[in-house]
């Protein structure tokens, strides 16, 4: 049981940071799509 926690853990944590990355990403994007062609694409 133990080792399933763990498991889970990691694979919850490892789906938080892929999401945290491809937001931060999709942010810087768009922040410099909206830089390139004007304030109406955020």
């Amino acid at each position: 049981m133990g080792s399933g926690y763990v498991h889970n853990t990691g694979e919850h944590i490892r789906k938080i940071l892929f999401v945290d990355t491809f937001l931060i990403i999709r942010y810087y994007y768009f922040k410099v799509q909206g830089g390139l062609f004007g304030p109406g694409l955020r």
